[in-house]
């Protein structure tokens, strides 16, 4: 019965780390844009400067953060789970009214 368990855990993990990836090069479900203003990274251009200086890592990392699968659905379920645990709206001038009502101030 543990072998199960572990195994089913294991297997859970290995499919929660592979999924996103998938989903990023066969778009297995559509998924909404974001609304809002926000740049996406670009590919960074391999060299040996940026290489040996650490740029190139840190562009990359910033880039595959950017265009990971699921990413639009992750950042609405986190945004929703602070909001309904915290109050904490994560759009720009956003005012929490009464009865958790949203408010935007220009």
């Amino acid at each position: 019965m543990k072998e199960k368990i572990k195994y089913g855990l294991f297997l859970l993990m290995f499919l929660s780390l592979i999924i996103p990836d998938i989903q990023k090069r066969v778009k297995i479900v559509d998924e909404a844009k974001l609304d809002g203003v926000f740049t996406l990274a670009e590919k960074p251009v391999f060299s040996k400067e940026n290489f040996f200086s650490g740029k190139f890592r840190e562009q990359y990392q910033q880039y595959v953060e950017d265009h990971i699968g699921f990413r639009n659905t992750l950042i609405r379920i986190r945004n929703q789970f602070e909001f309904s645990l915290f109050k904490t709206p994560h759009a720009c001038n956003v005012i929490v009214g009464k009865n958790n009502v949203l408010y935007q101030d220009f």
